[in-house]
């Protein structure tokens, strides 16, 4: 009798282990929080002693992908999986949209990144402003949508190396001009709000200023691709563009929003001494 009572016991503490096994198991997620704490560092693996790859401030709105055991969390961070701290995370999350596909347009007329120049220009019905192939380098399709984006004047480039798509944005100031710190906000502002109303409110924000020297920047994380908003001055001109990039397009060795941002205008200044040049 002592014999069965004791494979009894030993059946039930077997059941026990397993259950707490199954709750410890990765449980799916795939909604949007955010950050509740100063500073959240992102994590190669989910561990306190796994290497740090960046890190989220509070207020930032992260995707949670599946919780982890240990109190773990694998986010999207810079276009590849990462782990913070649940418990640095709050909200009750909103649902994601689903999963992205290589359709998923990252603009009206079902472009998408990786189409070919050709492929761009026989779908684009707008005024062609400037086009300029190289197959081996880079080409630039660049369009003149009165007042197509937020009810601005605004110019829509498309970027291509080696005959792919690869980033587009849209040019709220073509001519270059001018604007003082003030009138820089002010653009931001009502770009900012309208780009809330279309890409949501999980955004990073980022915000720098130096003497003249200013910039102020949003970037949306979406499926398949990120929005970044910015305006700044700088060479004498202000830049105030809407910038689509692909996840992932991104060198891995930025970690933060602001290296992001100087890369994205290094890249609209490259269009532009290619255009002064013709």
């Amino acid at each position: 009798m002592k014999k069965i009572a004791s494979s009894f016991l030993a059946f039930i503490l077997v059941l026990s282990v397993l259950s707490f096994g199954n709750q410890a198991e990765a449980a799916v997620v795939n909604k949007h929080f955010t950050v509740n704490v100063t500073k959240l560092d992102v994590r190669e693996k989910p561990s306190p002693r796994a290497k740090t790859v960046g890190s989220l401030k509070k207020g930032a709105g992260v995707f949670v992908y599946n919780t982890e055991p240990g109190g773990w969390s694998k986010i999207k961070y810079n276009g590849k999986a990462g782990y913070v701290a649940t418990s640095g995370l709050s909200g009750q999350g909103s649902s994601a949209k689903p999963a992205p596909t290589k359709t998923t347009p990252v603009l009206m007329k079902d472009i998408t990144f990786g189409m070919t120049y050709q492929q761009v220009k026989n779908r684009e019905t707008r005024g062609l402003y400037y086009d300029y192939y190289d197959p081996l380098i880079t080409s630039y399709l660049t369009y003149d949508p009165k007042k197509s984006k937020y009810n601005m004047t605004s110019h829509l480039v498309y970027k291509f190396d080696y005959k792919s798509l690869v980033n587009v944005w849209y040019d709220f100031n073509p001519k270059r001009n001018y604007h003082t710190i003030s009138q820089l906000r002010s653009y931001y502002m009502k770009l900012q709000a309208q780009g809330i109303k279309e890409f949501g409110g999980n955004y990073y924000y980022n915000h720098t200023q130096n003497d003249d020297y200013v910039d102020f920047s949003s970037r949306w994380s979406l499926d398949g691709y990120d929005v970044t908003l910015g305006v700044t001055n700088k060479l004498g001109y202000s830049t105030i563009t809407l910038y689509y990039d692909p996840v992932g397009y991104q060198s891995s060795s930025s970690q933060n929003d602001e290296e992001k941002f100087k890369h994205l205008i290094e890249e609209i200044e490259k269009y532009n001494k290619q255009l002064d040049r013709h």
